[in-house]
């Protein structure tokens, strides 16, 4: 949905994106330190047809923080 802005389960375009917000706490965030700052955002994508949704992480500075933090 990221790429194409076409949901994968049916052919629907009706993409809703949803960023993760800073100080919200029903945003998607994975930690990678023992402080609430120390967090990578990971951003969704809805389907407003089916109701299927994606997660992803924007940004390679984002993933390599990742890799750093879990490894390969």
């Amino acid at each position: 949905m990221k790429n194409t802005n076409t949901c994968p389960k049916c052919p629907s375009t009706d993409i809703i994106l949803i960023p993760a917000q800073p100080n919200n706490s029903h945003s998607n965030y994975i930690a990678i330190g023992m402080w609430a700052w120390q967090t990578v955002p990971v951003t969704r994508f809805l389907c407003g047809n089916c109701g299927f949704s994606e997660e992803w992480i924007v940004g390679k500075n984002w993933i390599e923080q990742l890799r750093k933090r879990f490894g390969q």
